[in-house]
This record gives C-alpha cells, sequence and structure tokens, in this order.
C-alpha cells in the first residue's frame, strides 16, 4: 500500500515539478532586451552660407531650409508623370422587373458587349427596323441587345429568320421571361 501511495504523490509532483521549472527559467531570463536606436541623425546638412554663420558666430537664429528646395537647386527640373486615371466603375442594371404576367419564353439575341453605350447605340438602330420590342440586358458583365417576346419556340426562329435577312449575321435565339403580347 505504501508503494503505491508513493508512486501516486510522485505522479503529483512531477508535474509540478515541470511548471516550477519552466517559471524559473523564464523570470530568470528576464525582459528581452530592448534594441539599440541609432543615434539620432539630421536630415539636411547646412549650406555653405548657413555653416560660415555659425562660423563667424551669428547670434540671430538660423533659418530651417526646406529639403524641397535643396533638391529643386541641386537637381534639374523634370515632369512628373500624370497620375493614372481612375479605373471606369461598371455599375450592373438593375433587375428587370417580372411581373407575374411574365412567362418564359424566348428572345433572339443579335448583340453583346461590355459597352453600356455601344449596346443602347445598336438597339435604338435596330427600333426601327423591327415590329417587335428591342431589349438591352445586362447579364454575366455584358450588355446584350435581345429582340422580340416570343411565347413558342417556332416564333423565335421565324424572328431570328427576319433579323438575319435583314443582315444581323450570328442571330440566336435565347430563353428569356418574356411579356405576353
Amino acid at each position: 500500500m505504501r508503494a503505491t501511495r508513493k508512486g501516486h504523490s510522485l505522479q503529483l509532483v512531477r508535474p509540478l515539478l515541470y511548471v516550477l521549472s519552466l517559471v524559473l527559467l523564464i523570470g530568470c531570463a528576464g525582459p528581452p532586451p530592448s534594441p539599440r536606436m541609432p543615434p539620432e541623425v539630421p536630415t539636411t546638412l547646412p549650406s555653405e552660407e548657413e555653416a560660415a554663420r555659425v562660423r563667424e558666430g551669428a547670434s540671430e537664429a538660423i533659418p530651417p531650409q526646406v529639403e524641397e528646395t535643396r533638391i529643386a537647386e541641386t537637381e534639374p527640373d523634370r515632369a512628373l508623370p500624370p497620375p493614372p486615371a481612375p479605373a471606369p466603375v461598371i455599375e450592373p442594371e438593375p433587375a428587370p422587373v417580372t411581373t407575374s404576367a411574365d412567362i418564359q419564353g424566348f428572345r433572339v439575341q443579335v448583340f453583346a458587349t461590355s459597352s453600356k453605350t455601344l449596346a443602347q447605340q445598336h438597339a435604338a438602330r435596330l427600333r426601327p427596323r423591327f415590329d417587335e420590342k428591342v431589349y438591352v440586358d445586362y447579364e454575366g458583365l455584358l450588355y446584350k441587345v435581345r429582340i422580340g417576346d416570343c411565347a413558342t419556340l417556332q416564333q423565335a426562329k421565324e424572328l431570328r429568320r427576319q433579323t438575319l435577312d435583314l443582315g444581323q449575321e450570328g442571330a440566336f435565339v435565347v430563353s428569356a421571361k418574356v411579356s405576353p403580347r
């Protein structure tokens, strides 16, 4: 019974000894030494005139010179490059408002660009040529010019044929929410 008590007390004392030795090691080391700072170095050297006045024992205070003026005196004039132009901010158009009357249908896409202005100009040129509505939709960072509100695929294919006949190469049918006629 004595052996188990002894073994049990050693099990309790051993972790305490580890903690105590760790505390002593940390306490003996002390705080880390502070880094040595370099001595103060003057940022500008005195000009010849200032040095001469100091040697002569001038009683008036020496006015501080601005460092930029010294640089301007010693370096030739150089033009600074113009600041970079700010990047254009592309604000997405709000999503089209769908009403409960909107249905899943088809439109014919004839043009896509990242420029809102180009898309609107292209749509304006197409509006007088078609009896259908011409839309500019914003999807996936592109402005897409689409024509029509076709309820069936057959109507959309017929509209596509008309757009191709009017010179809109590359026109294709896309699925879209459309307003019923």
